[in-house]
């Protein structure tokens, strides 16, 4: 009886444990056997029960505590799984811990970690180290460090001496990522859109990559990668990679570590080497691209039937754990799969004194938690005395000369309250200058000394507007008198009165760095919208565009960035039969050299100085005007207005022609033109240049803006012969595609990155066979979606941008030159000079232009109305205008 009840009992247990719902519960002294999957290191049980449930097979798992004596593989942490998803053998044993996945418990995907390890050492992945006041401040110091994953503190009784107190930073990658990547003709693979590949920052940034170059040794560790922008990414997210190279044949992704300096570029085809970005948000558009021809093997969660590998996409992103898939196009089954991306220590062992944890930043906050783990001090007390007379002595870190007790006191505590800086009248504190810079009063030198973390004093000399930035650790320098000099001492961590910015200085000259210029009337800018009409402006011709009538006209010379005043032949002038042409002109001086009366023509002034519209409505249309040329579709129109509301309504169609119920030729009567020139900023000359690096601005748009996101096709390496209908120069594949996606015509592309030229082709029936070419990237095109724009974001090393300046300017870097073309409200694209330092800003017309405009009888032409302001009722019509 009694032995029936134990076998009563021990069915009960085993229906519990092995039953397939959530199961928490960790079974001490029990080893499940056998089913093993792979062996990681965890520092506790909790921790392998947490890589059980990240891993996609692991149904079970058994752990060796460090305390165990039967079993010396301390940490070792068994992943299991079965046929049954039940142990097949579970047995006693004293230092073994065991238990189950926690998939079906709705699991934390970035649980919080909070215990700490005595005597246990997390060996490797330290990437910093330093020495710590206790435990509290190493874990402290890790939660603050958006890479730290885990931590070693060596604690005060630690056997080395001369390392206690030392604390160790670490990292180890653990971004979504697929282990195993193969070439494939048969499967599509890509990335969950919500998978986080490195800390999260408020500032954006970009990486930089070389194609074809390799940057040899210095390697540390070597995953696969599915690209070089992924290769970028794992770069980025580790605090010790410097440096990267991408191997395309292998999908190798090495990551490199020099940080005195850059090895040499050696050319080699099929490598993209590059640095990454640290401490600010990185592009993930490399995650949107889908890899056809390419498998990520293994690591799957499930697998079913659907029909495309974009279905396939969006169900991994939809799906709670999925980080990854691979889409079979012949058996169309898609593969859900992912990765351990719990923070795990790659070595861990037992260490006496040695005190190991993981970062709080996952942790949930307490009221007035400050991110400390236990053990804790009490918080300390208010120290707000302040003694006169008595010394600190020792337990110095840090040293510099402050204005005053105040501004030293408030560098110790961090306060940011408002403060005045100390100026010394015709003083000079010779010596010590690292860095000259102009400036315009003693005031503006003391805000640089203050911005800068080098600056401990400073001398400025009215006479030259100098600013002598000067750095000491020691001693202050002595005092010599010098009229006309103005010496100080920075402050720290306050908010530096700014009252010198109000002033204006008189009889002064700020040279250089110009914005724009123009003439001031009664302290109010110069703006003239006149037409003058029957008057010629003598100037200097820059280009001659086509324009249907004068206004037209005056939008393009404010969009050209050399442009001051036009003339325009209009199409009743009886002395120059050039109708609608549209001569750009410029002086010297900004006003035209003679005005001269002239029948037939209309001149005016660029509208630079009147803050014009970037993107103008134009509602005019054009009786007798046929806009030729530029066509991409063509209909029978009821009337005028439908046709223009057929322009308006089509994302791509920029101008139309009508022909008229009164049209000579009656077989194409009411026929609708709609057209299309290319228009997006674009420079229009391309160059290798090795001291130039060129970009674009961060707020251009390169296509009609849809709600769908998508993307297009590359195809590296591949010629598509034939079918060219345009040709225009591109700084990258990627901006060829922008154009190809942006020209209603395009239906695909081949780009020579040799000549920097871009070739839109047209074939609605067939695609053109593919031909082997190195250096040629070809591709198809999306339409009337949302194409990916994020080649802007990356500046072109070794590429200049000619012609189309608007201003140059000094400036210290690149980064700071696509910033100022950003953040400029008519800048579309710049380059820097590296050696000169010099950014030049440059733009484009990008007013929708016909190539073609004449006169022809019943043909009634006209813009699209899309960026023009609705009226009430408005049906998005434009009653017929002449000029």
């Amino acid at each position: 009886m009694g032995g029936c009840l134990i076998l009563m009992c021990l069915l009960g247990f085993c229906g519990l444990t092995f039953g397939q719902g959530c199961n928490r519960d960790l079974l001490n002294n029990w080893e499940f056997q056998g089913n093993d999957i792979t062996v990681q290191l965890s520092p506790d049980a909790r921790h392998c029960q947490y890589l059980c449930t990240q891993y996609p097979s692991c149904q079970f798992f058994s752990f060796i505590r460090p305390n165990s004596v039967v079993d010396g593989r301390f940490f070792h942490c068994f992943l299991k799984n079965s046929a049954s998803g039940r142990p097949d053998n579970q047995v006693p044993k004293k230092g073994f811990t065991s238990g189950f996945s926690l998939k079906a418990c709705n699991p934390d995907p970035e649980p919080c970690l909070p215990l700490v390890y005595q005597d246990t050492d997390f060996q490797s992945d330290t990437y910093k180290s330093f020495f710590a006041a206790n435990l509290e401040d190493c874990q402290r110091a890790c939660t603050n460090d958006p890479y730290c994953q885990f931590f070693t503190f060596l604690d005060r009784s630690f056997g080395s001496e001369n390392i206690r107190y030392m604390c160790y930073l670490k990292y180890r990658l653990s971004v979504p990522r697929p282990l195993y990547v193969r070439a494939n003709s048969v499967r599509i693979s890509g990335f969950s859109q919500k998978i986080r590949s490195s800390p999260e920052f408020d500032t954006a940034c970009e990486g930089t990559l070389f194609p074809n170059v390799h940057l040899p040794g210095d390697d540390f560790e070597a995953p696969v990668a599915a690209s070089p922008e992924q290769c970028l990414a794992f770069c980025s997210a580790h605090p010790r990679c410097t440096h990267f190279s991408y191997t395309s044949g292998d999908f190798r992704c090495y990551l490199k570590n020099n940080p005195v300096q850059m090895p040499r570029k050696d050319s080699s085809t099929g490598v993209t080497s590059g640095v990454p970005v640290h401490y600010c948000q990185q592009n993930n558009s490399w995650i949107k691209e889908p890899r056809v021809g390419v498998e990520f093997q293994e690591l799957d969660i499930r697998s079913f039937l659907l029909t495309n590998a974009a279905e396939c996409q969006k169900s991994c992103t939809e799906d709670s754990i999925c980080q990854f898939y691979s889409y079979d196009t012949t058996q169309q089954l898609c593969y859900l799969k992912r990765i351990i991306t719990l923070p795990s220590p790659s070595g861990i062992r037992k260490q006496p004194d040695a005190i190991s944890g993981f970062s709080l930043r996952l942790c949930p906050k307490k009221p007035s938690d400050s991110g400390i783990q236990e053990p804790y001090n009490d918080p300390e007390p208010c120290l707000s005395q302040v003694y006169e007379g008595v010394e600190f002595l020792y337990g110095d870190y840090r040293s510099f000369f402050a204005a005053d007790l105040n501004d030293c006191q408030r560098a110790c505590t961090n306060d940011p309250y408002k403060c005045e800086g100390s100026l010394l009248p015709n003083i000079d504190l010779p010596g010590d200058d690292f860095e000259i810079l102009a400036a315009a009063s003693p005031e503006q030198c003391l805000a640089l000394c203050s911005a800068h973390p080098r600056c401990t004093h400073f001398s400025y000399n009215s006479r030259e507007f100098r600013c002598f930035l000067k750095n000491r650790l020691g001693q202050f320098p002595h005092k010599d008198s010098a009229t006309g000099i103005t010496s100080g001492i920075p402050v720290h961590y306050c908010q530096l009165s700014n009252s010198w910015r109000k002033e204006v200085h008189v009889g002064v000259d700020f040279p250089y760095n110009d914005i724009r210029y123009f003439l001031l009337d009664n302290a109010k800018e110069w703006c003239n919208r006149d037409l003058l009409n029957n008057w010629i402006l003598a100037g200097s011709d820059i280009t001659v565009q086509l324009s249907p009538d004068a206004r037209h006209c005056q939008y393009l010379c404010t969009q050209h960035p050399s442009c001051q005043f036009f003339t325009f032949i209009r199409p009743n002038s009886v002395v120059d039969g050039r109708f609608f042409h549209c001569f750009l002109k410029y002086t010297t001086s900004g006003r035209p050299d003679s005005q001269v009366p002239q029948k037939g023509l209309t001149s005016g002034f660029s509208l630079k100085a009147c803050n014009p519209d970037p993107e103008p409505c134009l509602p005019q249309v054009y009786q007798d005007t046929d806009f030729q040329s530029d066509t991409y579709k063509s209909f029978f129109a009821a009337n005028l207005e439908d046709c223009q509301r057929a322009c308006t309504n089509d994302p791509y169609c920029q101008f139309f022609t009508f022909l008229d119920r009164s049209f000579g030729s009656e077989n194409i009567r009411y026929m609708c033109y709609l057209k299309y020139r290319l228009s997006v900023p674009r420079p229009l000359y391309v160059r290798a240049n090795s001291v130039r690096i060129s970009g674009f601005s961060q707020k251009i748009q390169s296509s009609p803006e849809f709600d769908t996101a998508c993307e297009g096709t590359l195809f590296p390496n591949v010629h598509l012969p034939g079918d060219d209908f345009e040709t225009h120069a591109a700084a990258s594949p990627e901006q060829c595609l922008a154009f190809c996606s942006a020209h209603p015509r395009c239906t695909h592309f081949s780009y020579t990155s040799g000549d920097f030229r871009c070739y839109l082709k047209n074939n609605p029936v067939q695609m053109p066979r593919k031909d082997s070419s190195t250096g040629v990237t070809s591709g198809v095109p999306v339409h009337y979606c949302q194409q990916n724009n994020s080649w802007i974001k990356e500046p072109r090393v070794g590429v200049e941008f000619q012609e189309l300046d608007i201003r140059s300017f000094l400036l210290t870097n690149a980064a700071e030159c696509q910033r100022s073309c950003t953040e400029d409200p008519i800048c579309q694209f710049y380059s820097y000079d590296t050696t000169q330092q010099l950014c030049y800003l440059k733009r484009i017309n990008t007013l929708p232009s016909p190539s073609t405009v004449r006169k022809q009888p019943d043909a009634i032409s006209g813009f699209s109305l899309r960026l023009c302001p609705k009226k009430p009722s408005d049906s998005g019509i434009q009653e017929p205008y002449n000029e």
